[in-house]
């Protein structure tokens, strides 16, 4: 009977426990407390195993085969340059050459020679004129000092432009063709008591571009015009 008793009060305290939590276990109902085996092992999903790839290994590397530079074609073979030959005449001639003569000017004689060349403007500094108490322009100096000047025209009474050169008389007549490199063809129509022997004056818009110019010693290709063409000089100097 006893042991009946015992029975009946262990179901009955069972049944007062009835209740589960959301974890699956038993929660306290009573002064008994019941507990559950731990909830089985999720299985475990091994990661599947790639099959293993052997490589073969050669025994031996292959040696390196050393080829020898192809021979360069013939028309590639390379030669050494010519001695440039420093006489400054056979430049002068050669430039004499390539440069052509101006129109109607193939038939005069040419010559190419070393010349110092300058810049020179219609500016009072540049060709030596000022102006009188009456505002009118004059020469500043030489034999004509006081006298009346007609700014930006040449000794040959033509009106100064870019192609317009001064040279000496006695070595360049008026009318005369002459080419400088750097500046291009023009016309002798003006000299200048500087401008004396182997030198040219040669003619710029403004005074900025004559000083740009500077001084240089150029080969000036020349064509003296025949004696009937030549320019009358007349008797005023530029400066």
């Amino acid at each position: 009977m006893t042991k009946y008793l015992i029975g009946m009060g262990l179901v009955g305290s069972l049944i007062g426990c009835s209740n589960l939590n959301r974890s699956g276990e038993y929660r306290r109902e009573s002064q008994h407390w019941i507990v559950l085996p731990p909830p089985p092992a999720a299985p475990s999903i091994a990661a599947p195993i790639a099959p293993s790839v052997s490589i073969p290994v050669p025994s031996a590397m292959p040696e390196l085969v050393n080829l020898a530079p192809l021979p360069k074609p013939a028309h590639e073979e390379t030669h050494q340059p010519e001695e440039i030959n420093p006489d400054l005449a056979v430049l002068n001639e050669a430039l004499g050459d390539v440069i052509s003569p101006p129109a109607g000017c193939e038939n005069w004689e040419k010559k190419v020679i070393d010349m110092n060349i300058s810049g020179y403007c219609a500016c009072p500094l540049c060709c030596g004129w000022a102006r009188n108490a009456k505002g009118k322009p004059v020469y500043s100096a030489g034999p004509n000092k006081g006298k009346p000047k007609l700014v930006g025209f040449t000794a040959s009474g033509q009106k100064a432009a870019v192609g317009t050169i001064a040279a000496d008389a006695k070595l360049l007549p008026f009318g005369a063709k002459v080419h400088v490199n750097g500046y291009g063809y023009g016309t002798v129509q003006d000299r200048g008591e500087a401008i004396q022997g182997a030198s040219l004056d040669l003619f710029f818009p403004s005074h900025e571009a004559a000083q740009k110019w500077g001084r240089k010693t150029l080969p000036v290709t020349v064509w003296l015009p025949p004696a009937d063409a030549k320019t009358p000089a007349p008797g005023s100097k530029r400066r």
